[in-house]
This record gives C-alpha cells, structure tokens and sequence, in this order.
C-alpha cells in the first residue's frame, strides 16, 4: 500500500499531468494599474527551446504570398502553409506593434486523445506567432485564434490565453476537439476594468453569458461539442467550461490554483480566504443533469478586484513568489537543504519507499526559459506606448530589461541565435543568468542577498532611464526625418549591454566570495587577503547552520556517545583536547614572538 505525502503540509490524492511546459500569467486591466496600461505578465517555464526574445519585422506582402511556418512549441514539430498576404505586423517577444499581446498556459483537457492531435497543424507558437502578425486588438486575436484552429486544426493540450491591447483584456480558453473533428472548441472573457485575473496551468472559466458579446465570445459549438460526445447533459445555462473540458483533483489545484491564490491575496485581502479549497478542501456536487465529474462549488474566482493600483513592479514581484509569508513556503523544511534553496528538482513528485510525495509548485521556478511583463499604454503613440520588461532564465533571480514594440531590432544578447539551449554563447544573457542562479545553489541563502542588490539596481537603472527615453521618443515624434525606432533600438541595445556586463562582474564577485564552501570577506565589494590581516579574518568557513546539522544527526541517528564511553572516560577525553588545544595555542604565540622578533632584527640589520 503507498501513502500519499505533500511535503510542505497536507495530504491528498495524487495524478498529474504530463505537460512538458508549465506556465504562469497575471492579467490587470487599465483600472487596476498605477498609470492606466493594460498589462500581462507572463513564464515561458521551460528550457525546451532555450531563453530569448522572438523579433518577426514587420511587412506588407502581395497577395497570393504563401509561407510555410515551423514551430516545436510542444512535444513536437508543426508546419503549415499560411496565407501571409497584406499586411504583416512587427513582432517583439509577445507583442505587436499595436500593442497586442498574447501569454499562455497549459491545461489536460478531458478528451485525452485530444490532448496531442496529431494530425493538427498549428500549435500554440504558429497561433501566437499568426495572431500578432494579423490581429491589431484583443478582439479580433480571439477570433482569429478560433478561425485558424478551425483550418488547420489544433495540436496541444487545452490552452488558457492572456489576450490584452491598449483598451481591454481577455482570458481565453480552448480545447482541440483532436479525431472528433478539426478545430477547436473554445470561449473567451472579458476582464472587468479595475480587476486582475490570471492563469497557471488548469482551466479557469466555468459558467458563460451566451447572449453578451460585449463581455463574452465563444465557439458556436461549444456546449453541442460536449452533449456530442457525452460530457454535457445539462441546461445551456448551466455550462461549465472548466468542469465539463477539464478535470482537476486536489494535487492538480494545489500546484495549479496555489500559484493564482498566494497572487490574487496580495491583490485583494479577501482572496486569502480560499486557502481551503488549494489546501485540498474541494467542494464538488453532482447534479441530477450535467457533467460526470460533478461542479466545483468552492472555485477560486476568475478575478479579483485590485485593493490598490498596481505598477509594473508590482507585477515583478508576484512573478517572483516562493510562498515566502505562507506555511508553503519553499526556503522552509528539509528540501529546502542547508541554505533555504526554494527550488524543487524535477519531477515535483516522486515515490520513496511506502510514500507518494509531491512538492508544491510556486511561480518562480529555476527551469524558465524566459518571461516578461507588457504594458500596453493607450495614451502614447503605439511605437512607445507597447513596452516589454523582458527576462530569462528563473524570475526571482533575472533582471526585467526595458523593449519597446517599435524597436528595429532586439537586444543584441536577447536575440534566438546567442541563446541556443545546447550551445553557450558569451553574448547570451540566457546562459549568464543561469551561471549565476546555477552557482547560487552552492550557498543560496547568502548569495541571493547579493544577487537581488544587483537586481534592484538594474531595474532601479532601467526605470530611470524608461522616463528619459520616452520622453525623448515623444519629442520625436513630431520631428521630421525621426527615427523612433533606431533611437529606441539604440537605447535598448545599450541597456543590454550594461545589463550583461554588470551581471558578469557579479558572477565574478560570487565566484570569489563563496567558492569551495568558503567566504571570503569584503567590505563595499574589495574583498580582504592576506596581505591586509590574518588568514582567519579573510576566509570564514561557514559549515551548516545548528538546525540543519541537528536534523541530519537525529535523521542520521549515531549511537550516543555515553553508550559507549563512561561519564569519567568521556571528561578524560574531554580534558586531553582541551591540553592539546592549550599546548598549540602556545606553540602559535611563540612562534609568533618569535617571527616578530626576527623582522625586527633584520630591519635592523639592512637599516646598519
């Protein structure tokens, strides 16, 4: 018989999903943010394809032109032939130049055969990709998405989107009908203004107005699709999207919810009471007509309203959570080794001896490959109002670098071809930042200090800079013979260039303070030696902190000393050191004087 252990707290069954992407978006309309932008942040949480930020030109093509487009964003390569005639709109990471931006996140959709259809041709990144390259607002991105998935049908699991423009945002999901028909079945939400909603790998929309297209779009065969095929035998009104599409048991909410939860709390003070439900507290009822699988009563809403305006930082650091003030914490408890690492080892589950354990799942994990937050600005012209804050590798240890959507090209050290996942490049930011957060697994708790120094600085840098630059583009704007986008290009490239070369000398500077499990001391960044004192003063030999020690000896169970030695024999031993201990001592002093005494002596002697 095995039993089932989550290690931070509680108890509860156990499936999980063989997603090999795992990711996490935050949405806030333009009521709920400091300046009026619309923002989504979101982690690409994966090093499948490595860390940098996509750029797609944008073009006017003749009509009749036909390309052929490639994309392995999940398990396997797509291609299709699209119709690219007209025009084509820039790409920058996940935006277009009209300040349209899409994020994504995985669900296992109830049709498991419909999880990899593989004979659809477009995945995620061909739907992302051909949406910004066509679509100018959220809107016409919603159905697009849904037309393009109905052509060439879709390979993936069930999708959630962050959808936004300038003016609104929208959550969207979708499932592949896979061999029950091409296409998709899928229905879009628009997010109340002042709200922030938001994803992280499981199905969040359930119940739908199917008579406000103002507020709600959806697939004409959504509900017909599921009575179809047996999963819906309800009322209309009653159509759960996520109950009827999806299924999610207590582990799947607490790695999936758990992540929104600990977000939506610092948003919204009342958003802390679901901690119930993602601590495995699963309300379901089964009515007489409707889904198998019965309703989720208890579900964390799909949004919040924002207790206070939120800024890009802010949305920094909700991408940057551990569960630090929870019981979930991940710096706490034995796996979190010695130094209060909060980052698991993959597979977050695992079987040791009688026990099935899975971990907690937290936004920032160490396998990102990349993430950003998008501000999407009305008042500005679109060239500077669409602005990506763009990072690699883990969020808690990356820095956001500032690049608008009107840029000509990206940063230099951003670009696909410096940031290979198997060949490591001196130019690519992805692996510098992992040097870094790779080396800081050696001694976290101590080097993170440092780490997040360097990172305040930068973005303190970048923020500074962000209001001179745009300042400046805006002045451009009426000039002739300006060029917005070769002075942003230029400023960026620039800020990448300051960002790369800082972020080397840290890793220098951690390389000396903290390498074999030594630490060197230093004061304002010169570190000591020799030469300035005594070597017991320059390198401290830090070992392991009581409580860990303590934990691995009783875990470790030694047999206790009095069991083998008696009480005087242990005194005796005791007291043999303590002579050994004094003999050496005065054995240093002396040898001490006595060095002394010889440079003083031949100071002397060369002085005669």
């Amino acid at each position: 018989m095995q039993r089932i252990i989550n290690f931070t707290a509680f108890l509860f069954l156990f499936t999980v999903s063989p997603l090999l992407t795992a990711n996490t978006s935050i949405i806030v309309t333009a009521g709920a943010s400091a300046d009026g932008s619309v923002m989504v942040s979101y982690s690409r949480d994966s090093n499948l394809n490595g860390g940098y930020m996509a750029f797609s030109p944008g073009e006017q093509n003749a009509p009749g032109t036909v390309e052929t487009l490639r994309s392995n964003w999940e398990e396997k390569q797509v291609t299709a032939e699209v119709d690219l005639s007209g025009i084509n709109y820039r790409i920058t990471g996940h935006m277009n130049e009209k300040q349209l931006v899409i994020g994504d996140s995985s669900f296992t959709p109830m049709l498991g055969d419909a999880a990899f259809f593989y004979d659809g041709k477009m995945d995620t990144g061909l739907l992302t990709t051909l949406t910004l390259k066509k679509a100018a607002t959220a809107r016409e991105a919603i159905k697009l998405i849904g037309s393009l998935t109905e052509e060439y049908g879709f390979y993936g699991p069930g999708k959630s989107f962050s959808i936004a423009d300038k003016e609104e945002a929208w959550i969207m999901e979708m499932i592949s009908k896979g061999p029950r028909g091409t296409g998709s079945v899928w229905v879009a939400m628009r997010i109340p203004d002042g709200y922030v909603s938001g994803h992280a790998d499981s199905s969040r929309i359930t119940t739908f107005p199917l008579d406000d297209s103002e507020n709600c779009l959806y697939s004409e065969d959504v509900i017909t699709f599921a009575r179809k095929n047996g999963l819906w035998d309800g009322d209309d009104k009653d159509f759960s999207f996520a109950d009827v599409y999806t299924v999610m048991n207590k582990t799947d909410i607490r790695q999936s919810e758990g992540r929104l939860w600990n977000i939506f709390r610092k948003v919204n003070v009342d958003a802390g009471d679901w901690k119930d439900y993602i601590s495995g507290d699963v309300k379901r009822h089964f009515p007489a007509r409707g889904t198998a699988n019965g309703v989720i009563s208890n579900r964390l809403p799909l949004w919040f309203k924002a207790d206070a305006p939120l800024t890009s930082s802010d949305l920094m650091d909700l991408m940057r959570d551990h569960f630090e003030d929870t019981d979930m914490n991940m710096a706490k408890g034995i796996w979190a080794g010695a130094f209060s690492y909060p980052y698991r080892l993959r597979p977050d589950n695992g079987t040791a001896r009688e026990y099935y354990y899975s971990h907690d799942r937290p936004v920032s994990v160490q396998y990102t490959g990349y993430s950003f937050i998008s501000q999407s600005r009305r008042n500005i012209p679109d060239s500077i109002g669409g602005i990506n804050w763009f990072g690699v590798d883990d969020t808690y240890m990356t820095v956001y670098l500032p690049v608008y959507s009107g840029v000509s090209s990206v940063p230099s050290c951003l670009r696909e071809e410096n940031n290979h996942p198997t060949e490591v490049s001196d130019n690519s930011a992805y692996w510098l930042f992992n040097m870094v957060s790779n080396f800081s697994a050696l001694r976290y708790k101590a080097m993170i200090i440092d780490i997040r120094k360097v990172q305040r600085e930068l973005e303190d840098l970048f923020k500074d800079r962000q209001k001179m630059m745009e300042e400046e583009a805006e002045r451009m704007v009426g000039e002739e013979n300006s060029d917005i986008a070769d002075f942003l290009t230029a400023r960026s490239e620039e800020m990448g260039n300051i960002m790369m070369n800082r972020w080397l000398e840290l890793f220098h500077f951690l390389l000396i303070k903290h390498k074999d499990g030594e630490m060197r001391t230093e004061h304002n960044g010169v570190f000591d030696t020799v030469a300035r004192g005594m070597a017991s003063s320059v390198l401290n030999f830090y070992g392991y902190p009581a409580d860990w020690a303590q934990a691995m000896i009783d875990k470790d169970n030694p047999p206790d000393l009095k069991a083998i030695y008696s009480d005087d024999e242990l005194m005796e031993m005791f007291a043999k050191n303590n002579r050994r201990s004094i003999v050496v001592i005065a054995l240093l002093a002396v040898i001490a004087v006595l060095t002394s005494a010889l440079i003083v002596l031949i100071t002397k002697t060369r002085n005669n």
